[in-house]
């Protein structure tokens, strides 16, 4: 199980340098804790207390830093998880300043505003929360306690498939969480509304704290093309609970994951050369792969993808992107001669559905005179399978090449005139 980890940079002073955000949080943790939406900070060394915007009022700007004639309230309160566990070390911010909790979950933010304050609270084992507080200037001294789901991710393996004739496709569900597994169950809810639950995986031991429950449920064979959506939690082990955010009785964050079912393979969107087409000598060949009926996209292994030019291993660049993959380019490096040739590319996508084209195109170079080309004797498959056409060329040499520029209004037209004689009898 891999756990992304974000960068701890603790700086308790500030400067704001979008007026209306959020507060970006950077917060040390497990792979599946998210940083809640914000516009961009700037984390600084030093207390500028030059408006606008203003800088943290913390205490370790001190009062310089406050703006002047603006009234400071303190909002105190405690942060702690559904379960009413007091969560020490989590981190409570405002716009302009933050503070860690005590040992018993408790916090005391200085603030000030002419308006609402958005509080963001979070911690390395929960989910992060906010919540606006009205006008303290106006109100005075604040509570505000927050309650906090615990953090989850939720798996599949595999994700994406075809169910053969004979055969049903068996999946394993994951549930992670930071939930306490004692009194506790994980679930997951399938997209036709049903549930079931996992067992605890024991022999899962995590120094972070986290734990993984499992389930495996079998895929048959008939099963409709698509992407099944379903959805994983953590709840209240003898109580009812249901994977809904904001339920009664949930104990962890609400994840949905998908997998899909994928029958199509991949088909080719673009290409340069198209069939039967030509390109300049010097250009690359380029195919662009698509596959999209069923969701299942790409992989991320470039050797899922090969262009062989004339039956020969072909040198090529494979730019796959991000998820969810669901376009490729393939690009020759290799240098193609001029001539007649043919090309086969080749694609697998993550449901193991591979497709095969091929076809022939022309790579063409027009040189000073005196001129000569040869093109290259290719035997092309045509339908029906058994059917073969060779296209067979003699050699040719120009012996006068003249070309000229026809200019209209708008529009240039190269016309290329050429006097030729068969070096080879047809």
């Amino acid at each position: 199980m891999r756990h992304d980890r974000l960068a701890l940079r603790q700086n308790r002073r500030v400067r704001v340098v979008a007026p209306a955000c959020a507060v970006a949080l950077l917060i040390t943790g497990l792979g599946f804790i998210e940083a809640p939406p914000a516009a961009a900070i700037e984390c600084i060394e030093n207390c500028i207390a030059d408006p606008p915007p203003p800088a943290a009022p913390s205490s370790e700007c001190g009062a310089a830093c406050i703006p002047a004639g603006r009234p400071t309230i303190t909002i105190t309160g405690v942060v702690q998880t559904v379960r009413g566990v007091p969560l020490a070390n989590a981190a409570v911010y405002w716009t302009y300043g933050s503070v860690v909790t005590n040992s018993n979950g408790a916090y005391s933010l200085l603030v000030w505003s002419d308006g609402p304050v958005t509080l963001i609270a979070n911690h390395s084992l929960a989910a992060w929360k906010s919540t606006t507080v009205p006008d303290p200037g106006a109100i005075g001294a604040q509570v505000q306690n927050f309650s906090l789901y615990y953090l989850l991710n939720v798996t599949v393996s595999p994700d994406a498939f075809k169910t053969t004739q004979f055969e049903t496709q068996t999946l394993t569900y994951s549930v992670y969480s930071t939930a306490p597994t004692g009194g506790s169950r994980a679930l997951v809810r399938r997209s036709d509304g049903t549930h079931f639950q996992l067992q605890r995986d024991l022999t899962y031991v995590d120094p972070e704290g986290w734990s993984r429950w499992t389930a495996t449920r079998d895929v048959y064979v008939g099963t409709p093309e698509g992407r099944y959506t379903f959805r994983g939690c953590v709840v209240e082990e003898f109580v009812s609970g249901h994977c809904e955010p904001d339920t009664p009785n949930l104990l962890s964050q609400v994840k949905t994951e998908a997998y899909a079912v994928d029958y199509t393979p991949p088909s080719i969107s673009a290409a340069n050369p198209a069939a039967f087409g030509a390109i300049p000598h010097g250009s690359s060949p380029t195919i662009h792969w698509t596959d999209l009926a069923a969701g299942s996209g790409f992989g991320s292994n470039p050797q899922d993808f090969s262009i062989t030019v004339d039956g020969g291993s072909t040198q090529v660049e494979t730019f796959i992107g991000n998820a969810p993959r669901t376009q490729v380019q393939v690009t020759v490096t290799s240098s193609v001669a001029p001539g007649i040739h043919s090309a086969t590319f080749t694609a697998v996508d993550r449901a193991g559905n591979s497709a095969i084209k091929t076809w022939p195109f022309t790579v063409v170079e027009v040189v000073a005179d005196p001129a000569t080309a040869t093109l290259q004797e290719q035997v092309a498959p045509v339908n029906p399978a058994e059917t073969t056409v060779t296209f067979a060329t003699p050699t040719v040499a120009t012996t006068t090449f003249r070309e000229t520029i026809k200019q209209g209004p708008g529009s240039a037209t190269a016309l290329h005139l050429a006097r030729s004689r068969l070096e080879t009898p047809l």
